[in-house]
């Protein structure tokens, strides 16, 4: 199978709407980077391989988030990993 990489626009909005064309052209699937409960349980996994990876418990969880779904998905793995 091969991959390809397309870089298009200059700001994110751009990005996104050339994605959902070639989505919709190629009748893809097209997975938003930071919205959807399937994205945020993604991100939560972090918080389960830190409880199963640490020896004890983190005083703090730093992360960098920008559109919001790695925040949400920390906070869903905190609050079901009682962290």
């Amino acid at each position: 199978m091969n991959f390809q990489v397309i870089v298009h626009g200059s700001m994110w909005a751009v990005a996104n709407e050339k994605a959902i064309e070639l989505a919709e052209r190629d009748n893809g699937v097209l997975l938003h980077p930071f919205e959807g409960q399937d994205t945020w349980e993604g991100h939560a996994s972090l918080v389960h391989e830190l409880k199963h990876e640490m020896p004890e418990k983190p005083d703090a969880i730093v992360a960098s988030v920008g559109g919001g779904g790695l925040v949400i998905g920390i906070l869903q793995g905190m609050s079901t990993e009682s962290l």
